[in-house]
């Protein structure tokens, strides 16, 4: 798959997911497949302002080339700016969250509260066009309180018009967030309509469903997010390679490459509860790895 001039290995992509996707878990699902990997959503005001920890989330590693970042808005000129911005300059593809429905986002006019605004929405592309000439792709949903076909496609075909090199559709209204079942009738028919690069996202639990979605609704691309959690192997034709235990130590190593001990232990909680996902015979050990306050005491635990 190509969006724009770079071309892609895969056609499989991983989501952005905010506290998940970070440099190690990227680095994980890339060395199993991913074809794209995308920072955590970055706030273009953040960026403005010099924001420590908004920077820190731009580290990359170099298995990630060719490299995305996700920035969050609702002012055209903010992020026209941002993507002048060194940190941002050594990206190959600017992404724009249209999508994210948390209310702290949303209430600020970014993420899928874009959705009410398409001639917003197409000034922030072409802003963004205009300032970088790099590919600029765009996540969105199906719509807000509910399905709205026509809107949304609407919505898309403006992106397309300003000059976005691919979209990404959640098959989920925001009011939804995350819960209930994507319809993949609705992207299939978003998709259909759009001339550009279109990857849908939503439910997928395997490397045989993102191939059979991809060809039953006629999308260039599979985004995953929550099905890789815990299952970077989702990307690979050949799953269970190796084992959880590998697999998670593997983890905690590219970790402690790039994060302080405490920030690791604590941020590999949540991952647990999705690499322990049905396994029987697992409660203990979780237990006792949710309680770990030191790496010396994790490695004990899983070997």
């Amino acid at each position: 798959m190509k969006i724009g001039k770079i071309k892609l290995d895969s056609s499989l992509l991983l989501a952005p997911m905010a506290g998940y996707t970070d440099i190690a878990f990227r680095r994980l699902c890339r060395d199993f497949g991913a074809g794209l990997t995308i920072t955590e959503m970055v706030s273009v005001r953040g960026l403005l302002h010099g924001n420590e920890k908004t920077e820190n989330l731009l580290k990359t590693h170099k298995s990630e080339i060719p490299t995305s970042v996700q920035l969050f808005g609702s002012e055209p000129k903010h992020f026209s700016e941002v993507v002048k911005l060194p940190v941002i300059r050594n990206f190959d593809i600017i992404d724009i969250n249209m999508g994210c429905p948390m209310p702290k986002i949303t209430k600020n006019g970014d993420g899928s509260a874009l959705l009410a605004y398409p001639k917003k929405a197409a000034e922030i592309v072409a802003a963004c066009v205009k300032a970088t000439k790099k590919p600029v792709t765009v996540k969105v949903r199906i719509g807000i309180e509910n399905i709205d076909i026509k809107k949304v496609t609407d919505f898309c075909q403006g992106l397309e018009d300003a000059g976005a090199s691919a979209i990404t559709i959640h098959g989920r209204t925001a009011k939804q967030l995350y819960s209930g079942k994507a319809s993949w009738d609705t992207i299939g028919e978003i998709a259909a309509k759009l001339s550009v690069i279109t990857i849908g996202n939503g439910d997928v639990e395997s490397f045989v469903d993102a191939k059979q979605k991809m060809k039953e609704y006629g999308l260039d691309g599979i985004m995953i997010g929550r099905g890789a959690i815990g299952n970077p192997q989702i990307f690979n034709e050949t799953p269970n390679t190796i084992s959880k235990k590998q697999l998670l130590l593997r983890h905690l190593s590219y970790g402690q490459e790039h994060f302080s001990e405490k920030y690791l232990v604590t941020s590999m909680r949540k991952h647990y509860v999705y690499y322990f996902k049905g396994l029987d015979g697992v409660r203990e050990l979780k237990a006792n790895l949710m309680k770990a306050e030191r790496l010396e005491e994790v490695f004990v635990l899983l070997k």
